[in-house]
């Protein structure tokens, strides 16, 4: 892509990358998958999909802790916890890390097909308009 639309209504503005300068848009499972898969190769370290933490204690040497996965659960001790649960964080509130959460959007992806959107060769953002009703919560 060449950069992005954001259309708000009757707005349009374009954001082209520098020139010269192109991205990729892809899908967030194209993406993550292989990278997963390389690091599960690498034997130095170990990958658990779908997996939660439950509980997390520091230790002298790392980290202990309970990982849960379809209703079983492990306690495990590692030298590092790299752990990418999101915004809503669950393992933060385990650490005590205080956050706060302002509400500021919602969001909703659409697959759709490329030749159907305005802008050819850019990403699209359509912002302004409510959720539709099976979306608003």
């Amino acid at each position: 892509i060449v950069g992005f639309a954001v259309v708000d209504g009757e707005k349009t503005a374009l954001l082209p990358y520098g020139p010269g300068n192109r991205g990729l848009g892809i899908e967030h499972h194209a993406l993550i998958e292989p990278l997963l898969d390389i690091l599960e190769k690498r034997g130095d370290v170990e990958v658990r999909r779908r997996t939660r933490v439950a509980l997390v204690s520091d230790g002298v040497e790392g980290v202990e802790v309970t990982l849960s996965r379809d209703g079983q659960s492990e306690r495990v001790r590692a030298r590092m916890l790299v752990a990418a649960d999101g915004r809503a964080s669950p393992l933060r509130r385990a650490l005590g890390i205080a956050e706060r959460h302002d509400r500021l959007s919602m969001m909703i992806g659409v697959l759709v097909d490329a030749a159907a959107l305005p802008h050819a060769g850019r990403g699209h953002l359509f912002i302004g308009g409510p959720a539709p009703e099976a979306y608003a919560w």
